[in-house]
């Protein structure tokens, strides 16, 4: 990733993906080089430009982070728990197509009185 000049500068980066497997496979973004800070990546997102077909439903590691009512104000809890099959977690090929996941300084506390 090219540098920007500062922490609070941000640029967007692509890269095509070649010498990709013809089957479903994992994509990792690996950030490498010398001593020091990398890199600050806010967000990270994957979209094809020809259009192509998906098929299947989405697949993760089998847990869920659970924002109730859609908010992401301060001070909104967050509930990590187990996927279960239910509709309300099963996603169409077209709204996959379009997820994009900001991440966006995503602070998790371990223990407390929660």
């Amino acid at each position: 990733m090219p540098a920007t000049g500062g922490r609070e500068t941000f640029q967007d980066v692509t890269a095509p993906l070649t010498g990709r497997p013809a089957g479903a496979t994992t994509l990792y973004p690996v950030l490498e080089g010398g001593s020091g800070a990398l890199s600050d990546v806010e967000e990270f997102s994957s979209a094809t430009s020809t259009g192509g077909t998906r098929t299947g439903e989405g697949r993760g590691d089998g847990t869920c982070l659970d924002i109730p009512g859609g908010t992401w104000n301060d001070g909104t809890p967050a509930h990590l728990r187990t996927r279960h099959t239910g509709p309300d977690q099963k996603r169409t090929p077209a709204w996959l197509r379009q997820l994009a996941l900001p991440v966006r300084r995503l602070a998790l506390s371990a223990g407390g009185s929660r």
